[in-house]
């Protein structure tokens, strides 16, 4: 038994063993040799008195010459920046003195990689990882550039150093100090005037270095370009880590002055400008910033915040049961709760109360079935109705962890269901208990029972059940619990007998009576750890459910239990007993990014936006349930309204968030942005449906537009393509309403002058079923006789493949036929069609002079007739197709190839070599396997003038960004042990589009559908497959 009472089997406390396991980044555990040990302590008698002397006079001089530099100045009210004569003369010298404090402490070497840019390229440095104290050698490094930090520091004993630095305070006990702090940062970042750059340590607190943690928005909001700085520590011992679970701040100074020296890395990135999108949405912004940093440092992200952290320190602090995997749990619900709230749209009080309680009974009545589970039974479970998002994926690898057995490899669903009542009902400990008891069987001489109330379990099932809900001390402690628990039943029961009462069960309530009488404090842990936790975080993480009310507190009507004279607890929970469901709202969900959850397609557009506005309107009831992440661009004051109502971020009254959940539900509606429905809101007051009713109405007069293009194919002629990648063979064709997706175009759009291209990574390398893949790839190409078809990866049997079954309906042009040795290329299929015309003198195959792995560029000429579809428009289209360089390490190499590509693409529509006739009727198209990352567009500038981002174009629908999926494509998933890492999902495959004559309607996903007797998919890619309109004149 451990020391809760409980087997080995379900302790908590050790995890080594456990697959795929997932980085806590705010936990660290010294470790050091013997010989390193040695060492320190030989430098701790020979070394360490002088570098303390040393440092402790020189940073007293330090202090000193800060102090006389910045007499006469006030921070708190200072509008312009210092650059008066004793400025430009003290301020080298105090440099060079801190530089002395950290260089005689033992941080001799500082090595700078990279160009820092100017303050008018990036007047804000985004510092990452941060993980000490320490990181102020950073500042001094980069000469004291203003930063932001806490009032109380300028007012301090070392003020003066502080004071240096110009900083943006921030003062705690002023509620509008943050607000007005972000707006000095964005004053500061568009100012003109000669202030001094800003460093930003966006993760808000200090990590392990193992990931990047979340960003705070704040640096971001200014919409200026900033330039990432990334930091290393590259030393034998680690003695810079400051987290919460980790050394003292006194033992890592010990720790850093026995080293013979220590060093530091400080690397420059490319200042990254921002593109619309990012401007407009400062959490876009900061996770793109994010990722950049990530993979340049080669670790992966973590969405855990620091809100995270502070929730694991006082689950902590009020001995909370396996407190992190407690918090992971709860943060895990929230998301549960929230995903499928938002999906089912429920409004009514009544069906949410009615709708939770299922819920939880459902999840009780299978942990009583089968107490152990696999990761994927338990992802089943606990969202088997909706499509998990990044954050949940995440969360679910994390309470995985920490809920599985070393001994077993399973999960133990028990335990988490017991947690799981108590989270859910913090402020009623009593009522958690009852609930929980419904995790195990009832006892054998009870039947008939299904009353949480009167739910009874076995002896050691209650042991089993206290040692999960609470920290307790040993199994003596438990056994005397039950004790009390039983001797309080049987003093009721002699005056109160229950028909459905056995003779050795006991109920929930009678074990928290037990366990108040005699631990009080660990009894009610639960409701200190509600309390705080809403104190420092009020309305942004509350629990699940509301349990407040004096009248309301339950999620279905119970018996009422008799009062027991020796405690009140159970009197006061009879004045507590539910009589209404109607209070249980659920208005404390996890906020969750909108763009997350999958959109509701209807099959017409136009006929059912009176159904949407309603079922978003319903939505809107709760002022959590959508989280806006980003900031809306301001008017000028002048073309405002009396009606306009100014929207900051910063405030969080409710009206204002319903002013922003208002633009949120126009872009969801509109498939546009949230700019876009901020203008029209305003000019029709804030009515949501006219304001839509507005926007189509001006689509449908500006024949020229876009998107009014797209609404019309979709709407006239086939329903949007809705893909759900986790639904079983039956129903991968299947979109959110149920009904099935059309992959032909119906017999409308065959009357149109569409141009289908398809590109696919066929994953030749792969050898495993690579006859039975290349079959199912052959008749998908067949079945939908695509005009133009781009692949990736070929090898020569698989060429050998192609030429075989599609030879006689399709030109085949292999890279091939430029180098044989190739292990792998690229090649173009070209319909044969009599209005389609190949120019196979124009077939180029380009190697990429840069490549490490023998990428190149294939391109071929097309003209389509003016009889084409009757387009009547002769078009000269020149098709690419290439296989850029693999791997975050090769970006550069990457993003050199990208642009060659773009510079050929603009050359061959622009320039006149390209072909007969004019420029108008000149279009290019790129596709293939890219191997982008967003930030590398970024960090090009963007597209180039004129080139289209297909997908982009095309709705951007979040369910068919990702065409490398490891969570859902079993072919991609070869390289995890278990379920990978959400954030190991990208946007590879790409196309792109130049030139007027081609308008892109539609964006899908093909290769969805598993083979037939096969547990894999044709690719470890999804194909992606554009359709582009003609003209018609």
């Amino acid at each position: 038994m451990n020391r809760n009472g409980s087997s080995s089997e379900n302790s908590l406390s050790s995890y080594g063993n456990i697959e795929n396991d997932v980085l806590t980044p705010f936990t660290y555990q010294y470790s050091a040799s013997k010989l390193q040990h040695a060492k320190m302590y030989l430098f701790t008698i020979v070394i360490l008195p002088f570098r303390v002397l040393g440092v402790g006079l020189f940073f007293l001089l330090t202090l000193l010459l800060s102090n006389v530099l910045t007499i006469g100045y006030d921070v708190r009210s200072q509008t312009k920046p210092i650059c008066d004569l004793r400025r430009w003369l003290l301020l080298p010298i105090v440099c060079m003195c801190a530089r002395f404090v950290f260089f005689i402490g033992g941080f001799h070497w500082i090595k700078l990689k990279g160009i820092r840019a100017t303050r008018n390229e990036a007047p804000i440095l985004v510092v990452a990882p941060h993980s000490s104290f320490l990181d102020a050698l950073v500042i001094v490094a980069l000469g004291m550039p203003s930063v932001v930090g806490k009032t109380e520091s300028a007012e301090s004993f070392v003020g003066g150093f502080f004071r240096v630095l110009q900083p943006i305070l921030v003062n705690r006990e002023d509620p509008n100090s943050r607000k007005k702090a972000i707006q000095e940062l964005i004053r500061r970042a568009q100012s003109k005037e000669e202030w001094p750059q800003i460093v930003i340590f966006p993760e808000g607190t200090c990590t392990n270095r193992s990931c990047i943690a979340t960003f705070k928005s704040g640096a971001f909001s200014a919409g200026v370009p900033v330039q990432p700085v990334v930091v290393r520590w590259p030393n034998k011992v680690d003695c810079v880590t400051w987290v919460c679970e980790g050394p003292s701040v006194l033992k890592l100074l010990w720790l850093a002055m026995t080293q013979l020296y220590n060093k530091l890395e400080v690397e420059f990135l490319p200042v990254y400008q921002p593109n619309e999108d990012e401007q407009l949405d400062a959490e876009l912004y900061a996770n793109n910033i994010r990722r950049l940093m990530a993979e340049h440092l080669n670790i992966p992200l973590c969405d855990l915040s620091y809100d995270d952290f502070c929730q694991i320190r006082i689950a902590c602090k009020y001995k909370l049961p396996a407190h992190e995997a407690a918090i992971y749990l709860n943060s895990l619900l929230q998301v549960m709760f929230a995903l499928e709230h938002n999906r089912d749209q429920l409004s009514d009080e009544d069906k949410q109360a009615k709708w939770l309680q299922a819920r939880l009974e459902s999840m009780l009545n299978v942990c009583r079935r089968k107490p152990y589970l696999s990761r994927t039974e338990f992802t089943n479970i606990v969202f088997p109705t909706c499509q998990p998002n990044s954050k949940a994926n995440y969360l679910l690898n994390l309470v995985a962890k920490h809920y599985t057995s070393p001994l077993s490899n399973k999960l133990n669903f028990r335990m988490c269901m017991v947690h799981t009542s108590m989270l859910l009902f913090p402020k009623l400990p009593h009522q958690a208990l009852c609930y929980a008891t419904k995790a195990y069987h009832l006892c054998t001489l009870q039947t008939g029972v299904d009353d949480v109330e009167a739910w009874e379990i076995s002896r050691s099932d209650a042991a089993e059940l206290l040692s999960f809900a609470f920290t307790l001390e040993n199994d003596a402690t438990v056994q005397l619990i039950l004790d009390q628990a039983y001797l309080i039943r049987d003093s009721i029961i002699s005056n109160n007998t229950r028909s459905n009462h056995s003779f050795n069960g006991i109920s929930g309530d009678y074990l928290y009576e037990g366990l108040l009488s005699q631990l009080p404090d660990v009894a009610n842990c639960y409701i200190y750890f509600d309390t705080e936790i809403s104190k420092i975080f009020g309305r942004r993480r509350r629990p699940l459910i509301d349990s407040t009310s004096a009248s309301e507190s339950n999620l279905n009507t119970v018996i009422s239990a008799p009062a027991i004279q020796m405690t009140n607890s159970l009197a006061a929970v009879n004045d507590t007993s539910i009589k209404s469901q109607k209070d249980l709202i659920l208005t404390n969900f996890e906020c969750i990014d909108i763009t997350e959850v999958p959109l509701k397609e209807s099959n017409c557009y136009a006929d059912k936006i009176k159904d949407d506005i309603h079922l978003i309107n319903n939505s809107l009831k709760d002022d959590l349930s959508i989280n806006f992440r980003g900031r809306v661009s301001s008017m000028p004051k002048h073309q405002l309204s009396s009606s306009t109502v100014l929207m900051d971020l910063e405030d969080n009254s409710d009206s204002k968030d319903a002013y922003l959940q208002k633009c949120i539900s126009f872009a969801m509606i509109t498939h546009t942005n949230r700019a876009l429905g901020m203008m029209y809101l305003q000019e029709n007051n804030w009515d949501l449906e006219l304001a839509v009713k507005k926007y189509l109405s001006n689509q449908q007069n500006c024949s020229t537009n876009k998107r009014q293009l797209k609404r019309t194919y979709l709407q006239s002629n086939e329903q949007p393509i809705v893909i759900d990648l986790t639904t079983s063979d039956d129903l991968c064709n299947n979109n959110l309403t149920g009904q099935k997706v059309s992959t032909a175009a119906t017999e409308s759009i065959e009357n149109l002058p569409i141009f289908n291209v398809l590109s696919w990574n066929i994953n030749g390398l792969e050898s495993a079923n690579l006859n039975k893949r290349m079959s199912s790839v052959v008749q998908t190409i067949k079945k939908e006789e695509f005009h133009v078809v781009c692949l990736q990866e070929v090898i020569v049997s698989c060429l050998k493949i192609l030429r075989e079954q599609l030879e006689s309906t399709y030109h085949i042009f292999s890279a091939s036929d430029h180098n044989s040795s190739w292990d792998y290329f690229v090649v173009i299929l070209v319909k044969k069609h009599p209005d389609i015309v190949v120019d196979t003198d124009t077939v180029s195959i380009q190697p990429f002079p840069n490549s490490v792995m023998n990428r190149h560029l294939l391109s071929v000429d097309l003209s389509l007739s003016q009889s084409f579809r009757q387009s009547n428009v002769e078009l000269n289209l020149r098709m690419f197709t290439t296989h850029l360089e693999s791997c975050a390490e090769y970006s550069a190499v990457r993003s050199a190839q990208l642009k060659s590509v773009w510079d050929t693409m603009s050359y061959y529509v622009n320039s006149g070599q390209f072909r007969a006739g004019s420029q108008g009727n000149r279009a290019s198209i790129l596709c293939g396997d890219l191997n982008l990352r967003d930030s590398e567009v970024s960090m090009l500038g963007g597209l180039p003038y004129g080139i289209q981002d297909v997908w982009n174009e095309c709705g951007r629908r979040v369910e068919i960004r990702n065409t490398w999926d490891p969570m859902h494509n079993p072919n991609a998933r070869r390289l995890f042990k278990g379920v990978p890492r959400a954030h190991m999902t990208f946007r590879y495959d790409r196309m792109y589009v130049l030139g007027s004559r081609l308008k892109p309607i539609d964006f899908g996903l093909r290769g969805i559908e598993k083979i037939k007797d096969l547990s894999c998919l044709p690719s470890d890619h999804w194909g992606i497959l554009g359709r582009f309109l003609l003209p018609v004149l």
